[in-house]
């Protein structure tokens, strides 16, 4: 019932939402000789650079791939879906007191604001991801499967990531470390996601620690299907699915535990 009210609520502030989203892409690029370029300059940077460094390292270990381009595919979609994971999470943490003004002032749903940055952040990774499959196509390993498999996993990332950056944008407002605390994590659960790396390279005892993160299936699931070009076995994403159902739960617990605390705090 919760979950119903809060949809009906950002349906009807829908306007403001979209309003807000094309306001900000207004904003960023506004005065810049590229524009909206600049949006593919530090990804397509990142993933050279990697390719150029990783590639001929890591291409002989990844199991059951035949073609020249099979790591740059692979290393791609895990940075793609984890870039659209970092840019909502971040964002969202600061949300609440970047738009303190607005919030003591008017009438509308805390959630439109999250909603907003994962709208967002959902169009910078449609962006991207439009010029990987193309990559993919030019290197013929594009398929219906892979394709399903990233929209899956945009579906898996951008339900953790905003559930959990709800939650983070409460408790940032009354405990201000969080901020440099989430950088750090970041950095961690990167490196504890087969992005750079192929699981295969890691010793046994450290892989019962990388599976309990929800990113090593997600990613995992759309690199085999675009590198196999078929869908992986469905059950592989019962945990991220876990994981969403239990960061709703908690973002829930703590909208309703701190939603009159906040302006005071604000």
């Amino acid at each position: 019932m919760q979950i119903h009210l809060h949809a009906k609520e950002i349906w009807r502030h829908r306007g403001f939402i979209l309003a807000s989203v094309l306001r900000e892409f207004h904003l960023r690029y506004r005065g810049s000789i590229l524009g909206a370029t600049w949006l593919l300059i530090p990804p397509i940077t990142m993933i050279l650079v990697y390719t150029l460094v990783f590639s001929n390292v890591m291409h002989s270990r990844l199991p059951g791939t035949d073609t020249p381009f099979a790591y740059s595919i692979y290393l791609c979609s895990g940075l793609l879906l984890w870039n659209l994971f970092t840019e909502i999470t971040q964002r969202c943490q600061s949300i609440f007191i970047d738009n303190a003004g607005l919030l003591k002032k008017t009438r509308f749903p805390r959630l439109a604001l999250p909603a907003i940055v994962v709208i967002s952040g959902s169009i910078n990774w449609a962006i991207i991801t439009v010029l990987f499959v193309l990559f993919l196509a030019a290197s013929s390993q594009l398929s219906i499967a892979g394709l399903f498999a990233l929209l899956i996993g945009w579906l898996l990332t951008t339900a953790i990531a905003g559930c959990l950056g709800y939650a983070l944008s409460f408790l940032f407002v009354f405990f201000r470390d969080l901020g440099p605390f989430l950088g750090t994590g970041l950095q961690l659960l990167f490196w504890c996601t087969p992005i750079v790396y192929p699981a295969s390279v890691l010793p046994e005892w450290a892989l019962p620690v990388v599976r309990a993160n929800p990113f090593f299936h997600i990613a995992g699931f759309t690199q085999r299907a675009l590198l196999e070009m078929q869908l992986p076995p469905v059950s592989e994403l019962t945990a991220p699915c876990l994981w969403v159902v239990a960061l709703a739960m908690l973002a829930t617990l703590i909208h309703r535990r701190l939603q009159f605390e906040i302006l005071d705090e604000l």
